[in-house]
């Protein structure tokens, strides 16, 4: 070889010549045989090549690599071309040649053509080797193998994206799981939900009608017995019933109460507000926002649950009697509770006096796709916000359904008498039965007919038109307060006396405002009842 730092694209194998000498005269620590033997010694392929892009000398390292022979290389027949894939040329010698020419030393990646045309993924670092005679540069080129570094990147990445997708794959079925939880959570709420208002149904339309029946047959019974003693008896058993039925109204009240679903959860809280002042004497005081109504029973009733479970807390630890629910609408499907007091805080309580009933709200709205936030300072007070979607999807079985309730036949009206003409509606057919048996005994007094819902009732005016109508407020397919309106716009003279289980105010009000004369509690004294009737008639 003459020199691999001139311009001759010979490779001889032997010992440089005087102008490779001359060459190298500005390297004196490096001469051409101490390269050329840490070349051939490298593992690294290492190749000079002149401004042209031919090939003057390449190691063994090289031509193992690219599967020359030296003869390849020798008398200049291998160029850089040949090296270089057809996309690549003509540019990409020139480029090389530049980087070299910045003197930075940066590695350039590319791909390379072995003698039987395989692709071989390289790593090149190019610098300036010398110049010839005729000022022409000499490029020295290292040549890495990047074959298995390609291959260990694509092994690498194939690993990565097949993590990617195990994730992916582990995510989808934890949000899957999520859902499954939160649909399961909605059941179990409904299912909760659906057995309260089961339970109440049956205390209200079974137990608490068989009491108001033993309270009219007593009633009864008191008006036939002469004897003190044994009409004390009676008082006494009549005593005891009003009492059972209190009773079953307050249960009735806690598992299911009934402005929930009539009125919805706005006007519950403000009558829970009013029971919480009547029965723990703590005033709470209710703010709500428009268009806040979940469209949910089962979530209004759970929303309800947990708000006087934490009122409950307030009057139980907190030390003051006065706390706050405010209810409003976040975002487009959304909405917030929040309860505040200003008593003794979170931090004084013993756990387990309120952690149980906190963990489970909260971990109940989460389920259903809500959240709870604390926020309780140590003799400030307690603030307590509820978030949870306006709406959830939980199918009710059809046994959970109600049915409409069976139709007695109307008796036979009396002949020859003409006392007052009473109809009776109401949804119980073991209550109008009460009621027949106890008007049965005023003999001025004469039941017509039995109606067992409001279209019933209102169908049996126009047919019979009644003196007097006992009307049931809530019953089947329309209910007393609508019946009552179209009977007096119909039949002005007819008068409706209402009868409920429920002593609410507002649903009285709904009744006069109807225009009902009289609202009478179911369960209370048939004599006021009796009274009632002949007094409307009158009027």
């Amino acid at each position: 070889m003459e020199s691999m730092f001139n311009g001759s694209p010979s490779i001889s194998g032997k010992a440089g010549s005087a102008a490779g000498v001359n060459a190298l005269q500005n390297m004196p620590f490096l001469t051409e045989e101490r390269f050329r033997q840490m070349a051939e010694d490298s593992g690294i392929g290492m190749l000079v090549a002149d401004d042209l892009g031919g090939i003057s000398y390449a190691n063994a390292a090289l031509l193992k690599m690219f599967a020359f022979d030296p003869s390849d290389v020798a008398g200049g027949k291998l160029r850089w071309d040949r090296l270089t894939p057809a996309e690549f040329a003509p540019k990409d010698y020139e480029a090389l040649r530049q980087l070299a020419l910045s003197g930075v030393c940066l590695p350039y990646e590319k791909e390379c053509l072995s003698k039987d045309n395989r692709r071989i993924p390289v790593s090149l670092v190019a610098f300036v080797a010398g110049r010839a005679p005729a000022g022409a540069l000499n490029l020295a080129v290292f040549v890495s193998d990047l074959t298995r570094q390609k291959q260990a990147e694509r092994q690498l990445q194939a690993l990565n994206e097949s993590l990617e997708k195990r994730v992916e794959e582990r995510a989808r079925v934890a949000e899957q799981r999520a859902d499954q939880l939160k649909l399961l959570a909605a059941r179990l709420t409904g299912a909760e939900q659906h057995e309260r208002r089961r339970l109440a149904k049956v205390i209200h339309d079974h137990l608490q009608q068989l009491l108001v029946a033993a309270r009219l047959q007593a009633g009864a019974v008191r008006r036939q017995v002469g004897d003190f003693e044994a009409l004390a008896g009676v008082q006494s058993v009549d005593d005891l019933i009003r009492q059972a039925l209190e009773v079953s109204r307050t249960l009735t009240v806690q598992l299911s109460p009934p402005v929930l679903h009539d009125s919805g959860l706005e006007e519950a809280l403000h009558w829970l507000a009013g029971d919480m002042l009547e029965k723990n004497r703590m005033e709470v005081t209710v703010e709500s926002e428009p268009d806040v109504e979940p469209a949910s029973d089962d979530l209004k009733l759970f929303l309800f649950e947990s708000v006087r479970e934490l009122l409950f807390n307030v009057v139980k630890h907190a030390g003051v009697d006065k706390a706050a629910v405010e209810l409003r609408r976040v975002g487009k499907n959304e909405l917030e509770i929040v309860v505040e007091d200003h008593g003794a805080g979170l931090s004084l309580l013993p756990e387990g006096d309120w952690g149980l009933g906190l963990f489970n709200i909260r971990q109940r709205l989460e389920l259903l796709g809500g959240r709870m936030e604390i926020d309780s300072v140590l003799g400030q007070g307690t603030r307590i916000v509820m978030r949870a979607p306006l709406s959830i999807e939980v199918r009710a079985d059809d046994s959970d359904r109600e049915q409409p309730p069976e139709e007695s036949p109307a008796p036979e009206q009396k002949v020859g008498r003409k006392p007052l003409r009473v109809l009776l509606a109401d949804d119980h057919k073991i209550l109008r039965e009460g009621l027949v048996r106890l008007l049965q005994l005023e003999p001025d007094l004469e039941v017509v007919g039995e109606a067992s819902d409001g279209q019933m009732a209102l169908d049996m005016v126009r047919a019979i038109h009644p003196d007097v109508v006992v009307m049931d407020v809530t019953m089947p397919r329309m209910n007393g307060v609508e019946a009552t309106r179209r009977i007096k716009a119909e039949a002005p003279d007819v008068r409706v006396i209402a009868l409920s289980m429920h002593g609410r105010e507002d649903m009285a009000a709904a009744m006069r405002q109807a225009g009902a004369c009289a609202y009478f509690t179911k369960g209370g004294a048939s004599e006021l009842l009796i009274s009632a009737i002949r007094a409307c008639a009158k009027n």
